[in-house]
């Protein structure tokens, strides 16, 4: 997938971000099928473990915080696979308020047969926050140092 190790400083503004660490860290999606054999299965598989995610952005506004739902883009903004280097499939999706992305999402594919599973790994385009699924960590462990 294509989240690199990339050092992020955004410009000095009255609101800054500033990410203590980058890259994505791989977590196995718990209670998730078996990725399907073909394509187009997968391509569903992989929408419907998007949409177990939630997101949400928290801006700071007149000394009072405010708290903005992301909405999931159900269509994948890239879609790779590389049978070699052992990834079936994969998919990065979109989370957004209004047009604005905010979180990406990466799902991914690995192994063969009934050993093969899926990952997810999450990266900020700003200070957006996700909750995992299935009552995972809080947005705070995802993302310390908010």
């Amino acid at each position: 997938m294509p989240f690199g190790a990339v050092d992020q400083q955004a410009p000095r503004t009255a609101v800054s971000w500033s990410p203590d660490g980058s890259g994505v860290s791989w977590t196995r999606v718990l209670g998730a099928p078996v990725p399907a054999p073909g394509e187009a299965a997968r391509l569903r598989q992989m929408r419907d473990l998007a949409l177990r995610f939630t997101a949400h952005q928290v801006n700071r506004r007149r000394g009072e915080d405010q708290r903005y739902e992301l909405t999931p883009l159900p269509r994948p903004m890239h879609r790779c696979s590389d049978p070699d280097a052992d990834l079936l499939d994969g998919a990065l999706y979109l989370f957004a308020n209004g047009t604005n992305p905010e979180l990406v999402l990466g799902i991914e594919s690995r192994g063969r047969g009934a050993s093969a599973s899926w990952s997810y790994g999450l990266a900020r385009l700003s200070r957006a926050a996700a909750r995992e699924p299935c009552g995972g960590p809080t947005p705070e462990r995802l993302f310390p140092g908010r």
